[in-house]
Formats: C-alpha cells, structure tokens, sequence
C-alpha cells in the first residue's frame, strides 16, 4: 500500500526587527531591563531613503506654522540649518509628533534642532505629563497597548501615528527616545545620521 506523505510546512516569512532598548546599548546583547533613568530607544530596520541636502531650518518653520506652534519656540542651530534627509519622511515624523504633543501633550513647549557628533538631533518638547517608562516601548508599536499608547497613539485613531514615526527614522538609520524634561514635560528626539545622497 502507499504511503500518504504529509505536505511541507510553508517556512514562515521573517518579521520585521523592532527592538527596544536602553540608548546607547548593545542591540545584539541579551535584553535586560533598562535603567529607571535611561531613555528608551527604538531601533527598527527599514526600507532605504532618498537623502538630499535640505534647509532644515525652513522644514521646521513650515512645519511649525502649520500646527500653529509659535515660531519663537522652534530654534535651529547654524550646523544643523542644512542636513541630508528624506524631506517627505522628515517631514512627516514631525507633523505627527506635533499633532501628538498638541493633542495629547498639552502643547508644544519647543522643536529644537542641533547637530551633536555626527548626527542631526530634533527635539519636540510639550507641557504634558510624559510617557511613564514602563509603557515608553508600547508606544512605537503599531496598535500598541496600555494608556499611553492609546492617548499617544496618533490621530488617526488606530494607534498608528508613532508606529509610523518610528519607521521613517529607522529607514534614515537612525533612532527615537523618549524622555522626561528636567522642569518638567515630556520629550521626543530623534537622531539622524548624516548618510549618503541619492
């Protein structure tokens, strides 16, 4: 008699990386809970970008007017007036960091842009009570859990907002924390390396 022979198992597709660590650590480490006062990093890994030289400083103006934050709190360094990005991406990271410290942040208190090393470093600052630390590595993730990530979600009403930013800045290879403002109010910061022109 024949012998019936099982079908192979498809081999399941890898997922995307999406890693939460303490900034500055070793990724391939083993996980360990990050330090109360340590920033929380998010590191993902994505599609290239289409980097060109871009007048920062005139991104974070327009950007700014257009959700009505007052163009006294937006202060860009003369280093990092010119910076090589993708400006659609760019541009939408900090639309939706605004909306989010406009809606759920009481505010925006200042967007800040300096060059530290080797890298472009954004500020948003609000008057809000911040993001408690155990839920800062929910929040990045799409349809993420707990209380901040339903009220930090995004606005568009499926917790997707921050799972967005967090895929531009990785696609610039670069990094989003999010901290506490030493008088007060939460901080989102994005890192970008200077990378290469299309």
């Amino acid at each position: 008699s024949e012998r019936m022979t099982k079908p192979a198992t498809p081999a399941r597709q890898p997922k995307p990386s999406f890693n939460i660590c303490p900034s500055g650590a070793d990724t391939n480490a083993p996980s360990e809970p990050a330090a109360e006062t340590m920033p929380i990093t998010v590191l993902r890994t994505a599609a290239g970008t289409a980097r060109a030289d871009t007048d920062i400083a005139a991104l974070l103006r327009r950007i700014a007017e257009r959700h009505r934050v007052p163009a006294a709190l937006v202060r860009v360094d003369a280093a990092a007036a010119r910076w090589p990005i993708d400006e659609p991406r760019l541009e939408r990271v900090l639309a939706n960091l605004l909306d989010n410290a406009n809606k759920h942040g009481g505010g925006v208190s200042a967007l800040v842009a300096v060059v530290v090393g080797d890298r472009l470093r954004i500020d948003v600052d609000d008057t809000g009570p911040g993001v408690p630390l155990d839920e800062r590595q929910l929040i990045f993730g799409r349809f993420g859990r707990g209380r901040a990530a339903s009220s930090r979600g995004g606005s568009d009403g499926v917790g997707l907002g921050l799972a967005i930013v967090a895929e531009h800045v990785a696609a610039h290879q670069g990094s989003i924390s999010v901290l506490d403002q030493s008088a007060g109010g939460g901080r989102f910061r994005i890192e970008l390396p200077r990378g290469e022109q299309a």
